[in-house]
């Protein structure tokens, strides 16, 4: 009998290709051994904090088993 675990992962970029740096993380989620991807947010983008000169950030959340 296995044991399910829950978990949710905050995914964040605002370097180069940003919605495709999300998608990769997403894509090596999904591919690894043990790892399911149940759910995932829709993509938003949001203001940096902290230190001046970020540009803005695309987040999302996946849920995984």
């Amino acid at each position: 009998m296995g044991v399910s675990i829950q978990a949710y992962v905050a995914l964040g970029s605002n370097l180069g290709e940003r919605e495709l740096h999300l998608y990769q993380a997403r894509l090596a989620l999904e591919v690894a051994a043990g790892i399911e991807v149940v759910s995932a947010s829709r993509i938003y983008e949001t203001e940096p904090v902290g230190p001046e000169g970020q540009g803005p950030y695309l987040n999302a959340v996946l849920g995984l088993q």
